[in-house]
């Protein structure tokens, strides 16, 4: 990691929205972002989780009505969120 990259969180908080097809599109992204960031823990919240099911590269997973996701991940600074459409 370059200095300039070295206080820049590469935890990713993967928020989806969208149907089905864009879970399994985000199986993709998720391992292509692992590649770069090897170390990185990735949380998945989307509406279908079960695609997220036994992953390796997801560290967790969850569905949006979890309790406490904004408390515990969305305000973490150790977490970069993104919610953008994984096509």
């Amino acid at each position: 990691m370059t200095k300039e990259n070295k206080n820049i969180a590469t935890n990713l908080l993967l928020h989806i929205n969208g149907g089905l097809g864009k879970c399994i599109m985000a199986t993709a992204v998720i391992a292509s972002y692992k590649r770069t960031f090897p170390d990185a823990k990735v949380i998945v919240v989307s509406g279908y989780p079960e695609v997220f099911v036994n992953n390796p590269y997801v560290y967790k997973n969850f569905p949006f009505a979890t309790p406490n996701l904004w408390t515990d991940y969305y305000g973490n600074p150790d977490y970069k969120v993104s919610a953008a459409d994984p096509y």
